[in-house]
């Protein structure tokens, strides 16, 4: 009767101990998810920010890629003449510059796994991958284009100086590129010139639209987004 006794002492204590892990489990594995909830929400509180500096880019990308555009077609064409102003302002590249700090910080914490809404997270992941790759082929482009255009520049055109236009109303200091008028009048008639910037402006299209297609997804991501954190 004793043993009995003892035997379901055992039991009864291997259960408590069984039952006391499994709660203890439980309610890890549930500290677990509502910090990865917590988690995602403030990282897509941060993926906001960053489509914000994004947003910021591309609206200023959009308005040098016009600038850009504007004075290649002056060059161009055979209505104006090549000055110092539209040499200087068709140059310059775009470069990349990517905010998806918030995006990788997702991915290594796995907090992205969270996402209750399918849309959002397909639509974040193609953004910072298939779209941040395309846009990162755009400006690589667009700066060799850049470089080729300026080198040639280097290579057949005699500069005589630079200066700074000091009444420039623009987004910086310019500075001038002055050549000789016979250099000018060179530049009119060079066909390999034209050639080099029909290109250049050709991709300069290309970059813009990949950039307002970036504007239309961030704006479709941030409505996901804060709906996505409402939900919590």
């Amino acid at each position: 009767m004793k043993d009995n006794r003892l035997t379901i002492r055992y039991i009864f204590e291997i259960i408590v101990i069984v039952f006391s892990v499994t709660i203890s489990f439980y309610i890890q594995e549930v500290q677990n998810r509502n910090e990865k909830l917590l988690l995602k929400n403030e990282s897509l509180k941060g993926v906001i920010s960053d489509l914000e500096k994004d947003k910021a880019i591309f609206e200023f990308a959009k308005r040098f890629n016009e600038m850009r555009e504007k004075n290649v077609d002056t060059i161009i064409s055979k209505e104006y003449a090549v000055n110092q102003y539209n040499i200087t302002d068709s140059k310059g590249d775009m470069p990349m510059i990517p905010h998806n700090s918030n995006y990788n910080s997702m991915l290594t914490t796995g907090s992205i796994e969270f996402i209750k809404n399918k849309e959002l997270f397909n639509s974040i992941n193609e953004y910072y991958s298939t779209f941040y790759n395309l846009y990162k082929d755009r400006a690589s482009k667009d700066e060799k284009l850049t470089w080729k255009y300026i080198e040639y520049l280097q290579e057949n055109y005699r500069l005589d100086s630079i200066g700074i236009d000091y009444r420039y109303d623009g987004y910086s200091q310019r500075r001038l590129t002055h050549y000789s008028d016979r250099e000018f009048d060179k530049m009119n008639d060079d066909f390999i010139l034209k050639n080099i910037l029909w290109d250049f402006k050709i991709w300069i299209r290309e970059y813009s639209r990949t950039i307002n297609e970036g504007s239309m997804n961030i704006e479709k991501l941030e409505g996901l987004i804060k709906d996505e954190i409402n939900l919590e």
